[in-house]
């Protein structure tokens, strides 16, 4: 995870399992999309310190146990710039990369998202792979503020969301994955990690 990820995790244990997941979730994604390996590696091991923003965030808002109010939420969604400021300066493709994915991962496919209303292919591949990872890792955790939903739930709303706040082959190469992880026993060595779950 490196340094920097650390950093996340230092602040929040349960944030620190997130990012692992995400991770490891988004480099099997993109396997699943036929990207090169070298490419899927870098992916997965980019993809967290998408929320590496929230590390300079105050407690009150990253870890609150409420709905957040219009304020709160304003606060939460900095966390993209800040990222991209923290990965800021960086030439290798690493950093490059882990740069497109904090500062775009909650931009929508449909160009609602935030912070600039990216539509569609404009969104860095990276960014459009750790949204769809991140989405069902944070609907599948319990969070302080509600309880996890079921996969089966998690993946309704994902294809009820594809096309719109998510890319479709995106969500479609989820599926895949989650179909093949069912269908064998995982094996952490092929690309490092422990299982999405």
């Amino acid at each position: 995870m490196g340094c920097l990820g650390k950093m996340a995790e230092l602040r929040d244990r349960k944030t620190g399992a997130h990012i692992a997941r995400v991770g490891r979730l988004s480099g099997l994604i993109a396997h699943a999309l036929h990207l090169p390996p070298e490419r899927a590696a870098l992916i997965m091991h980019a993809a967290p310190l998408h929320d590496i923003g929230k590390a300079v965030l105050s407690d009150q808002i990253l870890l609150h146990a409420r709905d957040l109010d219009d304020i709160d939420r304003e606060m939460m969604q900095r966390h993209t710039y800040l990222g991209a400021e923290i990965l800021a300066g960086g030439s290798s493709e690493f950093m490059k990369t882990a740069r497109d994915i904090a500062a775009c991962h909650h931009e929508r496919w449909d160009g609602h998202g935030y912070p600039n209303g990216l539509k569609a292919e404009e969104i860095p591949l990276s960014a459009r792979i750790v949204s769809v990872a991140d989405a069902f890792d944070a609907m599948t955790d319990e969070r302080p503020y509600r309880r996890a939903s079921s996969i089966e739930d998690a993946l309704a709303t994902l294809r009820q969301e594809r096309g719109w706040q998510f890319d479709p082959e995106v969500v479609d190469a989820l599926f895949r994955v989650l179909e093949q992880e069912a269908a064998v026993e995982p094996e952490p060595a092929a690309l490092g990690a422990e299982s999405v779950w």
